[in-house]
């Protein structure tokens, strides 16, 4: 995703937010 956001939950984890209209984007594309 291109405006993911990395966020640091644990010192070497890292999670990448992505927000809810891409979400919404990627399970459109699936259908």
């Amino acid at each position: 995703p291109k405006n993911s956001i990395p966020v640091d939950f644990e010192p070497g984890n890292q999670l990448f937010v992505v927000p809810l209209d891409d979400i919404v984007a990627v399970f459109r594309d699936r259908r």
